[in-house]
């Protein structure tokens, strides 16, 4: 299942093993490799950006997340970050 929001500018789309929750914002997942798409959906001004991530289980845990980036050649292990 494939949902998507969109807040400030971002997007995000569940890829993989996630559905929505019984409220807004919340999502569940129906697997071991969760994962989510974050995109800009509109132009972002040259420069840094600062990208805060809070992950807080409704119940069970949130094992081993990680923040993958494309720096232009795609999602790749060597430029991930581990957020735990």
């Amino acid at each position: 299942m494939s949902a998507m929001s969109c807040w400030g500018g971002w997007s995000l789309q569940a890829l993989n093993e996630l559905e929505p929750g019984v409220r807004n914002g919340l999502w569940r997942a129906t697997g071991r490799d969760p994962q989510f798409l974050i995109e800009r959906s509109r132009p972002h001004p040259a420069g840094w950006c600062l990208v805060l991530v809070s992950l807080q289980p409704v119940s069970g845990a949130v094992s081993n997340p990680v923040l993958y980036v494309d720096h232009g050649e795609g999602f790749e292990e060597h430029g991930s970050v581990v957020l735990a």
